[in-house]
């Protein structure tokens, strides 16, 4: 491997681990959110229609939240496994 391919590789695996971090983040307050609504909605907090609605608006954010972080974690494994180096890294 010459020191072009080592440059290329140090930085996929940092963008990519930087990439799985903030998608990590994310769906942790994501769920974080999820958790705080449900349970609001528990103690009567909000009415029934307004709570319901809001139930279902964090809980889409958290699937969004999950997708991102999927993909973040299947580009990392593939990394990892394979060596595959994501194209629109532009690296």
């Amino acid at each position: 491997m010459d020191e072009r391919d080592s440059w290329t590789k140090r930085r996929a695996e940092q963008r990519l681990a930087e990439e799985l971090n903030r998608a990590t983040a994310a769906f942790g307050a994501a769920s974080a959110r999820v958790n705080e609504v449900a349970a609001d909605a528990l103690t009567f907090s909000l009415p029934y229609p307004d709570s319901m609605v809001q139930i279902q608006n964090v809980r889409t954010e958290n699937e969004v939240a999950f997708a991102k972080w999927r993909k973040a974690m299947d580009r990392w494994l593939a990394f990892v496994k394979e060596g595959v180096i994501p194209e629109d890294l532009g690296i």
